[in-house]
């Protein structure tokens, strides 16, 4: 039961993962930094489900999840020292 209510947090946050990366990072390169960042991801998830239950924050939900993402997968960018060339 704990597996998929920690899946069902997280899967939100890892659908969107990917695809915010796809034209920088090859799929290695996105598998590695989720699996880096995989507690990061269910934390992330854990928040985002909490604040979806209170009633007005709630509209913010799609900005803050886009925009936290993107930080996530900046901030695995630089734990990892990866040199990549946004443009």
């Amino acid at each position: 039961m704990c597996v998929l209510i920690a899946y069902l947090l997280a899967w939100n946050v890892q659908m969107i993962y990917g695809a915010a990366a796809a034209e920088v990072l090859g799929v290695e390169q996105q598998a590695a930094l989720r699996r880096e960042q995989r507690p990061a991801i269910v934390v992330l998830g854990l928040l985002l489900c909490l604040l979806m239950l209170v009633p007005v924050p709630n509209l913010l939900l799609p900005a803050l999840l886009c925009t936290s993402v993107c930080h996530l997968q900046r901030r695995g960018w630089r734990a990892m020292d990866t040199s990549i060339k946004v443009e």
